[in-house]
């Protein structure tokens, strides 16, 4: 993927915002969910990681069918309802709420069940005794625990789904969001978008869907009444609607940086029209570095929106640096591949084909394996030199201490790897755009042919490795610091 095409993505969505504005002011209401919709699937598309068969070609504005029994099934939500909002009434009145996916826990080998984004914060209210709750919902039907809060949603959940759906049936109220879609489709096609139609139908799935979130996520924090919530990933579609309802409530909300963040990212690139629906958004950014505070700061502020920016760190890293504080012996010659879903560049294979000095780690991406048919060829070619099974079993940090450097298009492991001493080599157009302070100011290397990427990790030859590193004790004081200041002068 070239600059030139991020780039046109980017001028695509702002170009579809003016028109929309243009064309009825209210269509930019819920622009976030039609930038981000969008936005992710040509990034999916430009990836190939989009199946193409599944690309619709026909308007899918389906609508919710009701009948005798689901309008028994509301009243009888309704009177539950009744009696659970006295029962829950105020349970959060003096704790955090930490809201989050099921998915995103994963099993270390320690056998702990972790999730990057939740459990270290756990951990840091727990250490300050600050008292917190959390709700757990799942993006695809998977198993959560049945919790009072998670009882509470499900039901609300279910009740105003019912309740949307009658209320869309005897109003109409599908009809201008199958406007709003039909004129996104009109330009998307004037400017030879793929996928139009398969854009525009996600857009209509995805509002119908976050009217009901946010109407479920608003009455469960006016019962709850949590001090205040911890989330991540503000533009999942359930967290936007969790943003929303908090911001109605009046409750702040914190989004937690999860990954890298820049300007050609759908999420955190420039919104231009954001005084009109600013509700969308968090009322505070939790980010990992100065770098990220001044891409918010430039990005989202306004005169209106000004939501409150804390540089606390990736918190999950700096509690991990005091465990993994230090290297194997033989991580001079290890060199982790930290995949995204796409296969690595030609002149990199050439490198490992031609290389007898290094272990090479290959890591698929958690959320994005597209890759491991050609991981698994290339493994069954150079078996002696390539590693993947401790790879994808240990946690990432400790497979800082097994290398010297990070080999990556574009993820956010940069990020992490540069907590713990590792030096970042990044491969790509997109990569460089993304990392291009880290780039300029020499904390990273870009490379682009074999010629460069030779220099980088033969140039010294194999580095020596000391058996141990000091961890840098003063991130984790400041991070301590800027829990208090947040959970505990709240």
């Amino acid at each position: 993927m070239s600059e030139n095409i991020t780039y046109d993505k980017i001028a695509l969505l702002n170009e579809l915002e003016s028109y929309l504005y243009k064309v009825n002011k209210k269509y930019i209401n819920d622009f976030p969910i039609t930038r981000i919709q969008i936005g992710y699937f040509l990034e999916m598309y430009d990836l190939q990681m989009v199946n193409k068969s599944s690309i619709s070609k026909n308007f899918e504005f389906k609508k919710h069918s009701v009948n005798w029994r689901s309008f028994k099934k509301l009243i009888k939500l309704r009177v539950k309802l009744f009696f659970l909002r006295f029962r829950y009434n105020n349970l959060l009145a003096k704790k955090v709420l930490l809201f989050g996916f099921v998915e995103h826990f994963k099993v270390h080998p320690n056998g702990e069940n972790v999730n990057l984004y939740l459990s270290p914060i756990k951990k840091e209210l727990k250490r300050n005794s600050v008292e917190f709750d959390e709700l757990l919902i799942s993006n695809s039907q998977s198993k959560t625990d049945l919790t009072p809060i998670k009882e509470l949603y499900d039901v609300l959940s279910e009740y105003n789904y019912l309740l949307f759906s009658f209320k869309a049936k005897l109003f109409n109220n599908y009809k201008e969001t199958e406007k709003q879609a039909k004129c996104i489709h009109d330009f998307l096609e004037t400017k030879m978008v793929s996928g139009s139609v398969h854009c525009v139908n996600l857009y209509y799935k995805t509002k119908v869907t976050n009217e009901i979130l946010y109407n479920t996520f608003k009455q469960l924090i006016e019962i709850l009444n949590p001090r205040l919530i911890w989330t991540y990933c503000f533009y999942d579609n359930c967290m936007l609607a969790m943003c929303k309802a908090a911001n109605h409530n009046k409750i702040e909300i914190v989004e937690y940086q999860h990954s890298q963040q820049s300007d050609i990212h759908f999420a955190y690139a420039k919104w231009n029209l954001i005084d009109i629906y600013r509700y969308y958004f968090p009322s505070i950014f939790w980010v990992w570095s100065e770098e990220d505070a001044d891409r918010i700061r430039k990005n989202f502020l306004t005169q209106q929106y000004i939501p409150k920016i804390i540089v606390g760190g990736n918190v999950a890293a700096i509690q991990q640096q005091q465990i993994y504080n230090y290297k194997d012996p033989t991580a001079g010659t290890g060199i982790l591949i930290s995949l995204t879903g796409e296969w690595i560049p030609t002149f990199l294979e050439k490198v490992i084909e031609a290389d007898s000095m290094y272990t090479w780690y290959f890591r698929l991406h958690p959320r994005y394996p597209s890759d491991a048919n050609s991981l698994e060829l290339f493994k069954n070619k150079y078996p002696q030199k390539i590693e993947t099974l401790s790879s994808n079993t240990l946690s990432l940090f400790e497979l800082f201490t097994l290398v010297t450097f990070n080999i990556t298009a574009t993820s956010g492991t940069a990020l992490e790897a540069e907590y713990f001493g590792v030096k970042n080599i990044i491969t790509g157009d997109a990569g460089k755009f993304i990392f291009r302070d880290k780039i300029e100011s020499n904390k990273y290397s870009y490379v682009s042919n074999e010629l460069e990427l030779s220099e980088k990790i033969y140039k010294h030859g194999v580095t020596k490795i000391d058996s141990y590193k000091t961890s840098d004790l003063s991130l984790s004081q400041k991070l301590n610091e800027v829990v208090r200041e947040l959970f505990m002068g709240n």
